[in-house]
């Protein structure tokens, strides 16, 4: 099985977190019965969904309830030149397991045969992301693997990037 690991509270997050949210700091961030992680002001799903083109999903992150981090799509380039993304992938049903403390969606890059999860899970401070794929990445059919996050209002996306520099 092969791992790749994204941590969301890198150094510009967390800059962010410190200057915009410190209420989110003082609490634990814990995985809630109903499958997704929260805090006080802080709220992070992972999520599959029913769309008219077929079941979608991601991650959603929430702060002070203003979505600020959005999509958790892995999507691919492929060595045809063709990008592989949401019309290529099918989404399965999100587990979650609150004994281990982890949620994760499963998905599948079909014209590719790429079949991954993306977990997440907390350790009281940080959400940590990993995508696990079902076998080794077939590099002559691709020529990189992205794990895809949007970071909005242009704002805040703006305020992370400062803080970063």
């Amino acid at each position: 099985m092969t791992r790749a690991k994204f941590c969301l509270c890198n150094l510009w997050i967390s800059a962010a977190l410190i200057f915009l949210l410190p209420s989110v700091l003082l609490g634990q961030i814990e995985l809630e019965p109903q499958g997704f992680f929260e805090t006080p002001g802080f709220a992070f799903l992972v999520y599959h969904n029913d769309y008219f083109e077929g079941k979608r999903g991601g991650l959603d992150m929430f702060l002070h309830g203003m979505r600020v981090l959005d999509a958790g799509e892995v999507v691919c380039l492929g060595a045809d030149g063709r990008y592989y993304a949401f019309d290529a992938t099918e989404i399965g049903k999100r587990a979650v397991d609150l004994g281990k403390g982890i949620c994760a969606l499963p998905g599948k890059i079909k014209p590719l045969d790429i079949n991954y999860k993306i977990i997440a899970r907390t350790d009281g401070q940080s959400i940590i992301l990993t995508t696990e794929f079902e076998k080794p990445i077939d590099w002559k059919k691709v020529t990189s693997v992205m794990l895809k996050l949007e970071i909005y209002p242009p704002s805040l996306f703006q305020l992370f990037t400062a803080a970063s520099a």
